[in-house]
């Protein structure tokens, strides 16, 4: 059994997927099926905005929910003819290829989707709102960062157990390529410690380091000056070449060293 729209004038199935159900009716159903009911709500809430709300939605319901709303739903939502629809493409720079390019909201520019990361919550693009480039410029912000570092902590202490085991299942999946780097560093130190180097004078600077991680509750780790491998120069392990860092200045460090020219 099938029924004429009252507003689309299309005749569709008589089913509770495509009408709702009304008591007042012969057939047990709404005269208006679902799609255009939604359309007229949207419609009525369209109305009630200013002229600048007006087009933000336009921009957002054109680039963001094209599965959802087709030229012709616009067209009916915004109570518009063509020329206006086309004109309205034109000012907010919408003409793009949707199917291969994401516009940032953050520095409102259309890139391609590969410069931004996969985010399944949003059926729409598939992509996060900001493109990568935005997104590391936000975390490197001096609040953020710390943000980050309280919000990583807490997760850490409510979940300690959760991430010792995937810890212990991680190791367990890669021992023996963790085992056969832990083996390569220590050779390499091996062969960069030559006989003269001051053994006690070395241990002493690891004691130094496991103290102040004692004292202070902040990781304290022992680093290379100069790295043991660069490709300007290799470093050697001698007590003059060791420095005790913090691990987040040991990590901002990384492989690197100051060149004096």
């Amino acid at each position: 059994m099938h029924k004429i729209c009252g507003i689309c004038k299309k005749l569709i199935l008589l089913n509770d997927e495509n009408f709702r159900r009304d008591k007042h009716q012969k057939d047990g159903y709404h005269w208006v099926c679902k799609k255009c009911l939604s359309l007229k709500e949207v419609k009525q809430k369209i109305q009630r905005l200013s002229t600048y709300n007006k087009g933000v939605k336009f921009q957002e319901y054109y680039i963001y929910y094209q599965t959802k709303f087709t030229k012709n739903d616009l067209l009916y939502i915004f109570d518009c003819n063509l020329d206006e629809y086309e004109y309205a493409l034109t000012y907010f720079d919408l003409r793009h290829d949707l199917d291969n390019e994401v516009r940032c909201s953050k520095c409102l520019q259309w890139k391609s989707k590969e410069e931004f990361s996969i985010d399944k919550s949003r059926k729409s693009t598939g992509r996060k709102s900001w493109c990568k480039k935005c997104c590391k410029e936000h975390r490197h912000l001096s609040s953020i960062k710390k943000q980050i570092k309280i919000t990583s902590q807490k997760y850490y202490l409510n979940n300690k157990d959760k991430i010792n085991q995937k810890n212990s299942e991680y190791y367990q999946k890669n021992k023996y390529e963790h085992n056969a780097r832990v083996r390569y560093y220590k050779l390499l130190r091996k062969k960069a410690t030559p006989k003269w180097a001051n053994f006690d004078a070395i241990m002493n600077i690891y004691k130094q380091a496991k103290e102040l991680t004692q004292k202070t509750g902040i990781l304290h780790e022992v680093d290379h000056i100069i790295p043991l491998q660069n490709h300007l120069v290799c470093g050697l392990h001698v007590e003059t070449n060791l420095q005790v860092l913090t691990r987040e200045q040991n990590k901002k460090k990384f492989n690197h060293f100051k060149t004096i020219i």
